[in-house]
């Protein structure tokens, strides 16, 4: 509804009015009108509009802003659900367990299906739950681990890693866990974090380890950096060192200087 440009002034109206108070009362009347739409605008609720009055004053085209607001929020609200309905169907069809946590609290906000199956909860049962409740409690407790990746997260934005998490019923596993922060249209700043179970991993692991511990053979793994990841107790035993030196040395250090070239050899291949 357009407003005519000979529209009503407010001081008009107060002549109308009679008297100051008599005034007062008529724009707290005006206003009270207006009161319950704002409130849903602010709640989120674009379902109502006000209904225009034919008089043509400054609440009338108030009146008039505030629909055009709502109208505006109504189609900006149906792109949101659109977009959030595609994410949260691609999200609830991964393969892997994915959940949302506000950075501030630190209270799960989403969990997909996979993710509440994983660690043994009903559909909606962990939303507002401390992240902290994932994880399995070791020599640090829980909320300390959770503590822990929250420092990184907030330094650099991702975290990824291996967690010992832990079901409702008690029951542990081992997790591939990849961490990154995402702004969401409702949320804010939320962690988005995906788990992968990898507990049958980790045994093969723990079997191939015990292995390696009871051979007489030297086994040994080393990374691109130069320095071992893992050696076998045979190794740094008849070596005459202790595990934790020669995993904070580069290997070369354990090799004979006329045989650095054979190795750079075997390197370059």
């Amino acid at each position: 509804m357009a407003v005519k440009k000979n529209k009503n002034t407010i001081k008009q109206s107060a002549r109308k009015a009679g008297s100051l108070g008599v005034y007062k009362k008529f724009v707290e009347k005006k206003l009270s009108h207006l009161t319950p739409y704002l409130q849903g605008v602010a709640m989120g609720d674009f379902s109502k509009k006000i209904k225009i009055s034919k008089e043509e004053d400054e609440f009338t085209e108030l009146a008039v802003s505030i629909n055009i607001m709502i109208e505006d929020l109504q189609e900006a609200k149906k792109e949101v659900n659109k977009k959030t309905q595609l994410h949260g169907e691609i999200i609830e069809n991964m393969t892997d367990g994915v959940y949302m946590v506000g950075l501030k609290d630190v209270k799960i906000k989403y969990a997909n299906s996979k993710f509440e199956n994983m660690f043994g909860y009903e559909p909606g049962e962990m939303i507002g739950k401390h992240a902290s409740i994932v994880n399995a409690p070791t020599d640090k407790d829980p909320q300390e681990i959770a503590k822990e990746i929250m420092g990184v997260i907030k330094k650099t934005g991702k975290w990824q890693g291996e967690v010992n998490n832990i079901k409702k019923d008690g029951t542990s596993f081992w997790s591939r866990v990849n961490v990154s922060v995402f702004d969401h249209l409702v949320y804010g700043k939320v962690l988005i974090a995906i788990h992968a179970d990898i507990t049958e991993k980790k045994k093969v692991e723990e079997k191939l380890k015990n292995i390696y511990n009871l051979s007489q053979d030297f086994i040994c793994i080393a990374n691109k950096k130069g320095y071992f990841e893992y050696v076998n107790p045979a190794m740094f035993k008849k070596m005459g060192y202790s595990e934790k030196e020669m995993l904070s040395k580069p290997f070369l250090d354990f090799i004979h200087p006329e045989d650095h070239h054979k190795n750079d050899k075997e390197v370059a291949n």
